[in-house]
């Protein structure tokens, strides 16, 4: 689901707003303190449910008023919010819809925890996770539906073993709890039994004879246990006593090693007591020495890589100083004047532009100086074209050619007047003289006069774009001359006297940038592997110290100074020797120990064991016990010996043991048969009531128990469930966020705790969240929201107001990329008002829709209108 259009007529500081054509992906919206962010994400919180009194919404200037069109699963749809009344959602076809059905059944809480997410939120679920809050919903929303019942599971069970408890007590013993009637009652109706067989005359005198040869058989079953744990023995002494010497040796082996080790040792302790410490403290540290006798070989391949590279870091900066000499041989410590440049201060897209704005410029200037000549010929071209008029001005010639006229008219008068002829004549002559004059001089005057004036136009014209030209030179020189300062500075910046050519300061800014990037890398690998030269030295220590340790049973020492890490090598062979030692020591206690091991398991595995040697041998430790028994052997012959001869007298005394019982079971028979009928019949009645009853409360008594195995069994089986399905993606999603820093997310033991266990990547173990930093737990939560928000179907959209704030700049960038990945399948808006945050985004998506937010009025913008104003 996502929103297409937004107008909020009455909300807050919100009045008669637009938010139309909204992004379905990322929709961003940016604005200072103040400028209805948070006014804006209240809104959103409780637009799906309706608001309230209750809810501290910000105050409407006349009556809440908000409509929205969204579209959820290709159909359109349009909520209707006003006042304090539920929400109205329309479909095109004005169908009434539940919000509760587009919006997947949430609760408000649930949907508000889930979707609409800020930094005070983010911190508060910090608090209940430290303990300073408490909500008991919160793994309930987190971890998914079924959660929070999860932990009334050891409630239950415990409830049915209560019950199965009062029945039949812990172990089901029919002596005790609401068993005991039933068990009473059977054991009155079983000496009701004995006392009808006893009443016959006969069944008394069997009974003697049955009772003494039960004494006789009891006696030789006694015979037969003493010398069946008497061969129960001899046998495991005979099966283990190669073992047994096998021990010694090892034992006398390890007294040798000791012998060695303490011959000049100034301690009054005896060697038994030495070399019992000595076998105590391998023993316990046999784990340590083995992955010591590990560890110590890989630091031989540290220090090697140590030393590798320091030595490829020198060569690296040999290099760097030879390649700066060659950018420029005036610098007499390379390092020095490198540092003294700061680059932060140049900007290199100012100094391309102009560079190319230079260059561009030379080239204008070429061009204006051409023009301006070509105009200046042009000009001088014209003027002398206006000299080369000569011809007389069109008036000039038309008063001429009317005083010729007025002499023909004036002639021709006075013909009127004399009679002669020859005067009409030259009238007439006049007249055709001033047609003629005019119509070859008046014509071509008068379109030479007009050539002229637009000669005179078109040079007006021309030197005022001499003007203009001129002027736009001049600006371009003096433009030129600002550039020239401008780069002349930066040359003198980056340590460079280049006068008035500048064609190579871009390469050798770019090379300079290149070469201090380099430096500072190389300032990184040096620190790095000082590091990790503190690290080889803190790794020998804690195997020195260990070593000082073994020395306190051995008597051996010798010097170890890591105060110089030239001899880190040395050192490491030395410490490789001890442990060497240590090793031996530790394989020949284990071999005594896994021996000894081997037999006092067999010892302790079986009772009838353990019990023979009890009886026979009184130790508290069977092991010695059976080292006792030894003693009375003098080799394996004789154990064999002894063997053979309890075999024989074992055959007896079962031979006798089967005839006694044979004889026994004869006399049960024939009491059984002279036992009274009638009150063999009662008690027996007494015995079968009483165990049908005990049976029906063991058959309550087991379904309460079996009822309490189950409930541990699901329990078990939901909490697997939830790490699989909950807790893995979550872990996937906060190493995404942390790079790799946690390995594994698991719930607590406990869900009454509300608590989570972590691995990180370096091994180390967090058994609660309460160990996390403020910036951990909130990665964490925010892990486990989008976790659950990507289990939700239909998607919807999701709200962000300024809830990385607290993140630093690496982890705010993953945590921007991974929320990008969401953005095909859920709509996300994000409130801030921090230009880093926009800058990132622009850098990891162009999809993206930016809105400017200033005192409650919303502008379609862009990413870098948006950044500049967040940065003022």
């Amino acid at each position: 689901m996502h929103y297409k259009n937004i107008y909020i007529r009455d909300f807050g500081i919100f009045a008669n707003q637009h938010l139309n054509e909204l992004s379905k992906n990322i929709v961003v919206i940016g604005g200072k303190n103040r400028a209805g962010k948070s006014t804006f994400l209240k809104l959103m919180q409780y637009l799906p449910f309706g608001l309230t009194a209750k809810n501290s919404l910000p105050q409407a200037k006349n009556e809440y008023y908000i409509e929205v069109d969204l579209e959820r699963k290709n159909k359109d749809y349009n909520l209707n919010l006003t006042g304090f009344s539920a929400p109205k959602i329309k479909d095109k076809k004005h169908k009434n819809y539940d919000p509760a059905q587009i919006f997947n059944n949430l609760d408000p809480q649930s949907y508000q925890q889930l979707y609409t997410i800020s930094l005070n939120e983010l911190q508060s679920l910090a608090q209940i996770a430290k303990g300073k809050k408490e909500k008991k919903s919160l793994y309930s929303l987190l971890l998914g539906a079924g959660i929070s019942e999860l932990s009334k599971i050891p409630e239950l069970a415990a409830k049915y073993f209560k019950q199965a408890k009062t029945i039949g007590g812990i172990l089901g013993d029919p002596a005790v709890a609401s068993f005991k009637p039933y068990f009473k009652e059977i054991k009155t109706g079983q000496d009701l039994r004995a006392e009808a067989l006893l009443e016959v005359s006969e069944f008394k005198n069997k009974r003697e004879l049955l009772v003494n040869k039960k004494a006789e058989l009891a006696n030789i079953k006694t015979k037969i246990t003493e010398n069946e744990n008497k061969y129960i023995l001899v046998d495991l002494l005979m099966n283990n006593y190669k073992t047994l010497q096998q021990i010694e040796v090892i034992k006398l082996e390890i007294k040798k090693q000791s012998n060695y080790q303490t011959d000049n040792t100034k301690t009054n302790l005896k060697l038994e007591q030495k070399l019992k410490k000595l076998i105590n403290f391998i023993q316990a540290n046999k784990e340590k020495i083995t992955n010591y006798n590990q560890k110590i070989k890989f630091l031989d391949e540290k220090i090697e890589n140590y030393y590798f590279i320091e030595e490829k870091i020198n060569k690296k900066y040999d290099n760097l100083i030879l390649d700066l000499k060659e950018i420029n041989s005036n610098w007499k410590a390379p390092f020095t004047n490198l540092e003294a440049i700061k680059l932060d201060l140049i900007k290199e897209k100012k100094l391309t532009q102009n560079l190319k704005l230079k260059t561009k410029l030379a080239k204008e200037i070429e061009e204006l100086k051409n023009k301006i000549t070509e105009l200046k010929t042009e000009i001088e071209v014209k003027e002398n074209k206006l000299l080369n008029f000569k011809r007389k001005a069109p008036a000039v010639i038309l008063k001429k050619t009317y005083f010729i006229l007025f002499i023909s008219f004036l002639i021709l008068a006075l013909s009127l007047f004399l009679d002669y002829d020859q005067i009409k004549y030259f009238s007439l002559i006049s007249l055709l003289t001033a047609y003629i004059y005019y119509a070859s001089n008046y014509k071509n005057a008068k379109f030479e006069a007009q050539n002229k004036k637009d000669l005179k136009i078109e040079i007006k014209h021309k030197n005022t774009k001499l003007k203009d030209l001129n002027l736009e030179l001049a600006s371009k020189i003096k433009e030129k001359k600002q550039i020239k300062a401008y780069l002349t500075e930066i040359a003198k910046k980056l340590g460079l006297d280049l006068n008035s050519d500048f064609y190579l300061l871009a390469s050798y800014f770019k090379e300079i940038k290149t070469k201090k990037r380099s430096y500072q890398n190389l300032k990184l690998e040096e620190k790095e592997n000082e590091k990790e030269k503190e690290n080889l030295k803190s790794e020998l220590n804690k195997i020195y110290n260990f070593t000082q340790q073994l020395n306190k049973y051995l008597n051996s020492d010798f010097d170890f100074n890591l105060s110089k890490a030239n001899y880190l090598s040395s050192k490491s062979q030395i410490l490789l020797e001890k442990l060497a030692l240590a090793n031996k020591l530790k394989e020949l206690v284990i071999n005594y120990q896994t021996k000894k091991d081997q037999i006092s398991y067999s010892l302790n595995a079986a009772a009838e064991i353990k019990k023979a040697l009890n009886n026979l041998i009184k130790n508290k430790n069977n092991y010695q016990a059976l080292v006792k028994f030894k003693t009375q052997f003098a080799d394996l012959e004789a154990v064999e010996k002894e063997n053979k001869n309890i075999v024989k007298t074992l055959t007896k005394l079962k031979a006798r043991k089967e005839k006694l019982e044979e004889k026994i079971t004869t006399l049960k028979n024939k009491i059984k048969e002279l036992s009274t009928s009638a009150k063999l019949e009662q008690a027996q009645t007494k015995i079968s009531s009483a165990q049908n009853d005990l049976e029906k409360k063991a058959d309550r008594y087991a379904l309460n128990q079996t009822t309490k195995f189950l409930f541990k069994k699901l329990r078990s089986e939901m909490i697997k469930k939830a790490e699989k399905e909950l807790l893995k993606p979550a872990t996937d999603i906060l190493n995404q966020i942390s790079e790799l820093n946690y390995q594994k997310l698991e719930t607590t033991a406990d869900f009454t705790k509300q608590d989570f266990k972590l691995k990180t990547k370096a091994g180390k173990k967090i058994t609660s969240i309460k160990e996390l930093s403020q910036g951990s737990l909130e990665q964490l939560f925010l892990a486990l929201r989008i976790s659950r928000i990507k289990e939700i179907k239909p998607s919807l959209p999701l709200f962000l107001d300024d809830a990385l704030v607290n993140f630093d700049s690496q982890h705010l960038y993953n945590t921007l990329k991974l929320i990008a990945t969401l953005a095909p399948k859920h709509q996300i808006f994000i409130l801030t008002c921090h230009p880093k945050l926009i800058s990132y985004l622009a850098e990891i998506s162009n999809s993206i829709q930016f809105w400017k937010l200033d005192s409650g009025k919303f502008e379609l913008s862009s990413s870098q209108k948006l950044f500049n104003y967040l940065s003022l």
